[in-house]
């Protein structure tokens, strides 16, 4: 998704008189002496002056904003002033969503929805790209400052399967962050192990993770082990079509089926009288369904 023609119009309205402004300030750029002359700019010398209102982030948003209180409203202020909280990194541009695009920071751990000004980064960029630029907080949104430096490469299977991992290991952390800025919350651990669970290349790499997490408690044990059944239940599910099985509920730990029965009450019956009481929480209830057009 890219911004509405207002909020563009907006963006537009405060973009060049900041950069003019911070240009006067700190005599970056000669013959930047008109407004107007903003559009004449190069890329570079816009990169300049870009640079230097992020190195002053800390205060120059509010001597700006006074400084031309009276070309700006209560909102465009509250704009100017949220531009504090701007974040300048190198991301990996993964995968362009229909609300906004998903970018993975190279230095921190954590991913941004970023929504677009006149073009989707799909149609910008070769996704998944790299890109460095500077994220701006927008009306409870995040977009950018339109100037992006990029690479339209192309990724190898392995580099992109290493940055999808990178984005879901991301997600699991923080959940995708759209609006900054952002408000650092306990780890959920439970969305974490969800995530080591998922294969057995993430439960191995993450050994060491999982440990100190189910060490916790022993819900978060139980919870653990059930996520690994659940991966392994589509593995197992195959193996028993190949046997001839159409459908039935199935009592997994781990990767060994403890239990079955015709019914999700049946299976449930003969979980509590095979398993013992301890490892009862150990157990995820797989449902082989029957396939369309089969008897």
């Amino acid at each position: 998704m890219k911004l509405t023609q207002t909020e563009l119009d907006q963006l537009h309205k405060i973009q060049p008189l900041l950069f003019f402004y911070a240009s006067q300030l700190n005599h970056l750029v000669k013959g930047f002496d008109e407004l107007d002359d903003f559009f004449e700019l190069s890329y570079q010398n816009k990169i300049t002056i870009r640079d230097a209102i992020y190195q002053d982030r800390a205060w120059i948003f509010e001597k700006f904003a006074k400084a031309y209180q009276e070309h700006f409203t209560d909102d465009d202020i509250e704009v100017i002033l949220s531009w504090k909280n701007q974040i300048k990194d190198s991301f990996f541009v993964v995968k362009q969503l229909k609300k906004y695009a998903k970018f993975l920071s190279e230095k921190e751990e954590k991913a941004y929805g970023v929504e677009a000004l006149h073009e989707t980064f799909d149609e910008l960029l070769h996704l998944p790209s790299w890109a460095e630029t500077v994220l701006l907080p927008f009306k409870g949104k995040i977009t950018y400052d339109g100037l992006i430096l990029y690479k339209n490469v192309s990724f190898g299977a392995s580099i992109r399967k290493s940055i999808n991992h990178q984005l879901s290991m991301a997600e699991a952390k923080y959940g995708l962050i759209t609006s900054l800025p952002y408000e650092e919350e306990e780890e959920d651990n439970e969305k974490l192990l969800a995530f080591y669970a998922k294969s057995e290349e993430n439960r191995y790499y993450y050994a060491d993770e999982i440990k100190e997490i189910i060490f916790k408690s022993e819900s978060l044990k139980e919870l653990y082990y059930r996520e690994v059944a659940k991966s392994n239940a589509k593995k197992l599910s195959k193996s028993l079509r190949l046997a001839g099985l159409k459908s039935g509920y199935f009592a997994i730990i781990d990767e060994v089926i403890v239990a079955s029965g015709a019914t999700k009450k049946e299976v449930e019956k003969n979980i509590k009288a095979i398993v013992p009481k301890d490892r009862v929480g150990y157990v995820y209830i797989y449902q082989l369904k029957r396939r369309r057009g089969e008897r």
